[in-house]
């Protein structure tokens, strides 16, 4: 088995919507469900692709095939005073479960905190790739 992560292309945007569905309906499979219309799905172009880019994705790969993906943007943290990287989203597709798709997204993400001089990596989601994150692992500090 294979994984690669790389940045979203802009030929990546069917499937990645795609997957922000999936990342929905589970969600609403174990918790109260929301509806996300397919034009808020759609959204995504213009905050990753857009003139002035909010918003970074990463896509794992597991033998050539889109497995996952990792959503996060680069801001500050007032408790450190200091850059940091937030994630805000993380979904690995059913079939990639347990096979290190999801550490090799964190770990990605992780060197790239550390290239932007990151003190913090924080996890804004209550859930990343189907497990529920604790209080107290939603905050790393990196320096």
């Amino acid at each position: 088995m294979t994984i690669e992560v790389r940045s979203v292309r802009r030929h990546d945007l069917p499937i990645l919507k795609l997957m922000i569905r999936e990342n929905i309906e589970y969600l609403n499979a174990i918790d109260e469900p929301e509806e996300m219309s397919d034009a808020t799905i759609d959204q995504i172009e213009g905050l990753v692709f857009g003139p002035s880019p909010l918003c970074s994705v990463l896509i794992a790969e597991l033998d050539r095939e889109v497995a996952g993906y990792l959503l996060y943007f680069l801001g500050v943290d007032m408790d450190e005073v200091a850059p940091a990287l937030h994630i805000n989203d993380l979904f690995v597709r059913v079939d990639a479960h347990r096979k290190g798709v999801g550490r090799a997204l964190m770990h990605k993400v992780r060197e790239i905190a550390v290239a932007h001089s990151a003190a913090v990596l924080d996890c804004l989601a209550q859930e990343l790739a189907g497990h529920r994150v604790l209080p107290g692992a939603r905050r790393q500090s990196l320096g």
